[in-house]
Order: C-alpha cells, then sequence, then structure tokens
C-alpha cells in the first residue's frame, strides 16, 4: 500500500472537527518528475523507432534486405542511387580541379625562385 505523503490539518467547522489533506511540495515535485520520467521514456521509444527506419533505409542503399521490396521499390532505390553517385561523381570532380589547380600554383611559384 502506498502511503500518503502530505500535510493533514485538523478544522473547527461547528461542532465537528474536520480533517483536510494538503498535498506536500515533495509529492508535486514527484508527480512533475513522474510525469518527465513518462516523457522521456516516450520520446526515447519515438527516437528508437526512427533509428530503426534509418537502420533499414541506410541497409537497402548498401543492398541488403532488397529481396522483399517490389520492382517500384527497386526503380525508386535505383534512381536515388543514381542521383546519388552523379553528386559524388560531380563532388569528385570539384576536388580533383582543386587540388590541381593548387599544385599548379605551387609548381609555377617554386619555378620563378
Amino acid at each position: 500500500m502506498r502511503k500518503w505523503k502530505g500535510i493533514v490539518k485538523t478544522k473547527l467547522i461547528g461542532k465537528r472537527k474536520l480533517e483536510t489533506r494538503e498535498m506536500s511540495t515533495s509529492l508535486r515535485t514527484t508527480r512533475g518528475s513522474e510525469q518527465r520520467r513518462l516523457q522521456c521514456l516516450q520520446d526515447i521509444q519515438k527516437l528508437q523507432e526512427e533509428i530503426k527506419l534509418l537502420q533499414i533505409s541506410n541497409e537497402k542503399l548498401n543492398g541488403v534486405g532488397l529481396d522483399d521490396m517490389s520492382f517500384t521499390e527497386l526503380a525508386s532505390l535505383g534512381s536515388m542511387l543514381d542521383e546519388g553517385f552523379r553528386i559524388v561523381d560531380e563532388q569528385l570532380d570539384n576536388a580533383h580541379e582543386e587540388i590541381t589547380t593548387k599544385q599548379v600554383k605551387i609548381i609555377i611559384l617554386s619555378s620563378k625562385f
């Protein structure tokens, strides 16, 4: 059985004593803490579900677990991968151009001295 943590006050109303209970600050704090704890647990559960979905997406992008995908899903995945490869190729070209430009500048500067 849970014990009630509160303050009992006795008031005289007419000829009768009336006991009233006031919730202590610690009990209110406990309830607030419990609500925050429950909210945190819900947030954790939502984040775990999101992580699971992201892991599945990542596995599919790496070619794992494709057996149960429909033709449409596979075609969509293929399009996303094609677009990703195009962007990666552009970035590689830009990086290569930047490195080449720096090397040419170094060669030109070193030949002047």
